[in-house]
This record gives structure tokens, C-alpha cells and sequence, in this order.
């Protein structure tokens, strides 16, 4: 999701959203989103989607 809508899930600011971002992208070495997700992905936080938002099979 982009930031403006995690933050309105959340009920915080997008500068919260992109501060938080920003410090765990700090904490895991990389500097962009994608390098971001891609980490992420390898350490399991997260699933894989395909560019539709699905699921792959």
C-alpha cells in the first residue's frame, strides 16, 4: 500500500508512516522501497503478491 493509505488505516500521519519507514530501512540496510520489500520477502515478513494484488499460486 502507499503511505498515504497505511496512514489512514491507521489513523496517523503520512510523515509518521514515512518516519518509521525510514528508520526501519536504517535498521535493515537497504535505501529504497523496493530493496525494502525485496528484504522483507526474503526474511519471510512478508508474502509475495503479483502486480494485480493476487496472490500467486
Amino acid at each position: 500500500m502507499r503511505s498515504k493509505q497505511i496512514a489512514y488505516e491507521l489513523g496517523v500521519s503520512v510523515r509518521t508512516v514515512e518516519s518509521h519507514k525510514y528508520a526501519i530501512m536504517q535498521l535493515m540496510g537497504v535505501h529504497g522501497t523496493l530493496e525494502l520489500v525485496r528484504r522483507a520477502h526474503q526474511l519471510g515478513l512478508i508474502k509475495a503478491f503479483r502486480e494485480d494484488g493476487q496472490q500467486p499460486a
